[in-house]
Formats: C-alpha cells, sequence, structure tokens
C-alpha cells in the first residue's frame, strides 16, 4: 500500500494509503487483467510504470496467495544532504524537518513554501506591490512544492544565484511562453525576470531563516581553506579517509578569431596561467564537503549490509532497494547506521595536516558551526 502510493504520488500518510488502496481495489484488480484497456486508472500516476508494475503484483497476489513478489521496493533517504548537514552541525530543529528524529513525518522543502507563502500575502497587502500581488493573483503559476524543492535543493551545493534566476524564470515561462507577462490588473506587462528576482529574494530569505545552518558551514569552509599556502590546492580527508582536493588553477581565457571563406567565427579558449585561484578555490567547497560526507555513509552502508545480512539491495545515490521482506529490515538500519556514521564528529581539522602546520590562518580558525542541541 505504501509503495503504491508513492508511485501514485499521494501524500506519506499511511492512512491516506490504505484508503486509497481498499477504495480502488476494485480498479487495480481490473487493472491487473487488462492493463492496456484501463489506461485511464495508471497512466496519469506520478510513477506510472511503477505504479502499473505494483498493480500487476496485487493481481498475481489476489489470484494465488502463495504468490511471492520479487519486485525492488525503494527507499528514499530523502534530502540526504540536508540530512548530514543537520548531523554535522547537531542541529535539532533541521534534523526533525528531515525526519532523522521524530515520530512525525516533516518535509523540509514544504516548510520553505510556507514561509515564502507568508511573505508573499504579507507583501500583497499592498496593492502598489505589483511583483507579490502578480504571485499570488496570477492564477496560472503557483508557488507549488516542485518549484520550491529546484530551488532549496541545490543551495546546499552551493547553487548560484544565477541558477535559482533561471529556474524560477523558467517555471513562469513554461506557463505564458513569453518573457512579457500580462498583469493581473489590466496594466503594463511584466518581466519574468523581475517576477524571477522577487520570488527569488524570497526563497533565500526563508532558507536563510529556517536553515541558517548552510550559510554558517559555508562561511566556516571558505575560512578553511585560507588556511592553505597560496601553492598548494584546498582538500580535505573525507570519513573514509580520501584527500579531497577541491580547489582550482588559475586560468585565462584567449579570444580566437577563425576565418573561413571570408567569415569570422570567435570563440574563447580557457588556458590555465600556473598559481591557484584562491577566490575559485573557496565557492565549491561545501559542495564537495557534503558531497564525501554522503558517499562515505553510502560506501559504510552497502558494506554492512553485505556483510551483516547477506540480502538482496539496489542502490541509486541515496535510494536504497530491496525485496519486500527486508524494507522493514532496512530502514531500521538505515536509520541506525546513520546515527552511528555520525556520533563520531566528521569537522575537518586543519591541525591534523602537517601541510597546514605553523599557518597563521589555521590558528586563528574559529570552531566549527555546531549547534550542539541534538543528541544522537
Amino acid at each position: 500500500m505504501w509503495a503504491l502510493g508513492d508511485a501514485a504520488g499521494l501524500p506519506k500518510c499511511a492512512m491516506t494509503r490504505e484508503v486509497f488502496y481498499r477504495e480502488n481495489l476494485a480498479y487495480i484488480l481490473q487493472a491487473g487483467i487488462d492493463p492496456l484497456g484501463r489506461t485511464a486508472f495508471w497512466e496519469g500516476r506520478k510513477e506510472p510504470w511503477r505504479f502499473l508494475a505494483l498493480v500487476n503484483e496485487i493481481y498475481q497476489a489476489h489470484q494465488d496467495p502463495a504468490y511471492i513478489t520479487h519486485l525492488v521496493f525503494q527507499l528514499d533517504q530523502t534530502n540526504s544532504g540536508y540530512g548530514h548537514l543537520a548531523a554535522l552541525t547537531r542541529d535539532e530543529d533541521l534534523a526533525r524537518r528531515t525526519n532523522l528524529i521524530g515520530n512525525t513525518y516533516n518535509d523540509l522543502y514544504e516548510d520553505v513554501r510556507q514561509e515564502v507563502l507568508a511573505m508573499v500575502h504579507a507583501d500583497a497587502y499592498d496593492p502598489a506591490h505589483i511583483p507579490a500581488n502578480w504571485w499570488q493573483q496570477n492564477g496560472s503559476v503557483a508557488i507549488e512544492r516542485p518549484l520550491i524543492k529546484e530551488a532549496v535543493m541545490p543551495v546546499i551545493y552551493n547553487r548560484s544565484h544565477l541558477t535559482l534566476l533561471t529556474s524560477i524564470r523558467h517555471h513562469i515561462e513554461e506557463a505564458y511562453v513569453n518573457f512579457n507577462i500580462p498583469s493581473i490588473d489590466g496594466g503594463p506587462d511584466l518581466r519574468s525576470t523581475e517576477l524571477a528576482a522577487y520570488l527569488a529574494d524570497k526563497v533565500n530569505k526563508a532558507v536563510e531563516k529556517i536553515i541558517p545552518s548552510v550559510g554558517r558551514l559555508d562561511k566556516w569552509l571558505r575560512q578553511y581553506s585560507e588556511t592553505f599556502p597560496d601553492n598548494r590546492l584546498p582538500g580535505f580527508f573525507s570519513p573514509n579517509d580520501l584527500w579531497i582536493s577541491t580547489g582550482k588553477r588559475a586560468f585565462e581565457y584567449q579570444r580566437c578569431h577563425l576565418t573561413v571563406s571570408g567569415r569570422t567565427v570567435s570563440f574563447k579558449a580557457r588556458e590555465e596561467v600556473g598559481g591557484i585561484d584562491k577566490k575559485a578555490s573557496r565557492n565549491g567547497l561545501s559542495a564537495h564537503y557534503i558531497h564525501a560526507l554522503d558517499a562515505a555513509f553510502l560506501e559504510r552502508f552497502v558494506s554492512h549490509w553485505a556483510r551483516c545480512y547477506q540480502k538482496p539491495m539496489v542502490t541509486i545515490h541515496d535510494c536504497f532497494g530491496t525485496t519486500l521482506e527486508n524494507v522493514a529490515l532496512m530502514r531500521k538500519e538505515l536509520r541506525d547506521q546513520f546515527s552511528r556514521f555520525h556520533s563520531d564528529d566528521h569537522f575537518i581539522r586543519p591541525s591534523l595536516y602537517a601541510i597546514n602546520h605553523n599557518q597563521p590562518a589555521a590558528r586563528k580558525l574559529p570552531c566549527p558551526p555546531a549547534t550542539d542541541d541534538l543528541l544522537l
């Protein structure tokens, strides 16, 4: 029932999914007998092919009570990046929002969405605030969860402001197929860039309020990158003892002109000039750091599952799959292993690296940004 609800795109509520299953059981069995004759029932679902596969398995089970399904049932480690951030910084509020702790389901992206909606609603009280009123009343482009997820998910991986603006603008232009957007009161047309800039500002403010650990970690890692000598690429040891080099070498663009048959084509070629680009090296460090934590945990869990249980497993990044009878065990082990992984302090310790000895910046580096209110 739970997997069917996932494929159908239902809310993550056990009661809702059980009611859906029981109310639609007749349609499920009919689609199991004749899937091509019942396409209206399954083709519009969130994951139609997975939904249909589950429907077929349910039909087979009703035909034969001894039938054993061999489908892969998935457990998505939702918000894995933010989960690592919560555990790393010992942030209890973020841990609850990413379902590391607590007994009720929470949705980080929905929390950000509600905060954005509240700010837009407050601005819309002013009739002269055209962008806020447009977002609240346009009727064609809603501030829905998929838009907020696309905007917020890459924040922890150092998403640029330009990328944020582009994703929101594309969301608007998919509905209007135009850069000029009709106003809601018959006034002059609006530009998608202006509307995107307004909403991007609200998204950033909501992230600062709800996920302050993102900014704190990024600031600390930028300070950490300054502890490296000018002739050495920044980096760190991951929890599985791999050295991750994250810096970028300095380069310059050479402009080239190619003339063929009287026509000139111009392009730019990038060429390294030697040395380290300190500014560029600071920008990507947080993304590499969170990815390294994620990779180290995934490696550890796969090893633990294979060594202790020797049961089927399928992995796609932070999504794990196993057979039906092992789902409960895998869910329990995922939570347990995540807590065990983060019972160690995985913050970078520059003093452990010989390359940073006697560096003034290393001695001035502040303590890592941990709130210390999350008990594992």
